[in-house]
């Protein structure tokens, strides 16, 4: 139910590759001008915006990859993106000694998955919804 910490670092590796491959496409597209007086700072918000929006709203390509999906620990729906987020700044800033807490916790949830509400599950969810359930994203009161 849990995946490893070893799938859930190649799933990071290989969003970071994606990532790198996404600006190197950029550096070598038209939109880019060496030349330009000005530096084109724009394509670096994928930094930011790449691993917080998929992992709201669907999932990342190395999530996809290794068979992970991230979800809100209470109910198991995609986290808000509020949460995101919070996960996203929270791994960037503790980096390793947040993964250094999954062995130790029952749900396997690192610092960043405490903070956001989230945990991280093996397998693709199933697209199949219990009936009565609406697919629509509701406000947590």
């Amino acid at each position: 139910m849990y995946p490893s910490i070893l799938r859930r670092y190649l799933s990071t590796v290989i969003d970071t590759f994606v990532i790198f491959g996404l600006l190197f496409a950029f550096s070598r597209s038209p939109l880019y001008d060496p030349d330009a007086a000005d530096p084109t700072l724009w394509p670096l918000w994928i930094f930011v915006v790449y691993e917080p929006v998929l992992t709201a709203f669907a999932c990342t390509l190395g999530q996809l990859a290794m068979h992970i999906r991230v979800r809100s620990f209470n109910g198991h729906r995609r986290p808000s993106l509020y949460a995101s987020y919070v996960r996203f700044v929270v791994m960037a800033v503790l980096g390793v000694i947040s993964i250094l807490f999954i062995p130790r916790q029952k749900h396997r949830r690192g610092l960043h998955d405490l903070a956001a509400g989230t945990i991280v599950l093996s397998g693709a969810v199933s697209l199949e919804v219990p009936p009565g359930t609406s697919l629509e994203r509701t406000r947590e009161e």
